[in-house]
């Protein structure tokens, strides 16, 4: 399910992408960035990075009161493209074979049972994470980005969770460096797998109606900022 941003939330994340790009100091909206700035365009309180020891839970940003959870990414992709794949976990199922219940399973087995694999180790990280953080709905929200960081667009839905009997799963090509799942009801490309890299890239696509927006901010000088911000003493 896509969720669209409200007008405020459109005005916030435009403005605030804006504002920061104006920094002297700050070359684009990534990480902890964009994580401060979404929790202000969701209204949320942002806890002290300096206080709060960061994990590597799934969701980074909770709404404890409506118990929503999102996984954040900022990603460097053509904001007018209509699709794009991302990485979404690291996954090494062959070192966690026993745990996926899979023991017998090696680099040259059929593309099926490292599909199952890889799919089982996608969806217990959201489930133990969805019960470790509180989250009863969980959604992935990804700001793109230009290479010049003046075109974005915005994605946030729900993440979905699929079955096995949902995909069907091959090799990328005949050197079978990557593995693939398409969705079996439109043949769409949901995951790609490379086991060299232990990288699980997942597919999304931008609806017509995404929120696209183009910014033009005029960065400030470093001594104007610093005077703005801590003044020299008299």
């Amino acid at each position: 399910m896509i969720h669209i941003p409200s007008l405020t939330e459109q005005q916030r994340l435009e403005r605030t992408v804006s504002a920061l790009l104006q920094i002297p100091f700050i070359a684009g909206v990534e990480g902890y960035v964009f994580e401060s700035l979404f929790h202000f365009i969701k209204g949320l309180p942002l806890s002290n990075p300096h206080a709060v020891r960061r994990s590597k839970t799934l969701f980074d940003c909770v709404d404890a009161t409506e118990r929503i959870g999102w996984s954040l990414k900022a990603v460097q992709k053509n904001p007018s493209a209509r699709g794009f794949e991302l990485v979404v976990q690291r996954a090494d199922v062959l070192k966690k074979k026993t745990l996926l219940g899979l023991p017998d399973l090696h680099a040259t087995s059929e593309p099926a049972q490292l599909g199952l694999a890889v799919l089982r180790h996608w969806n217990m990280k959201i489930e133990a994470d969805m019960l470790r953080q509180g989250v009863r709905e969980a959604r992935i929200a990804v700001l793109l980005k230009s290479v010049n960081h003046r075109k974005y667009a915005y994605l946030e839905q729900t993440l979905q969770r699929y079955t096995p009997d949902e995909l069907i799963w091959t090799w990328t090509d005949a050197t079978q460096t990557g593995l693939q799942a398409r969705d079996v009801l439109n043949n769409a490309i949901v995951f790609r797998w490379y086991p060299n890299q232990k990288q699980l890239f997942e597919s999304f696509i931008l609806p017509p109606d995404a929120f696209r927006f183009e910014v033009n901010p005029v960065r400030e000088g470093v001594e104007a900022f610093l005077d703005r911000m801590q003044p020299r003493a008299n």
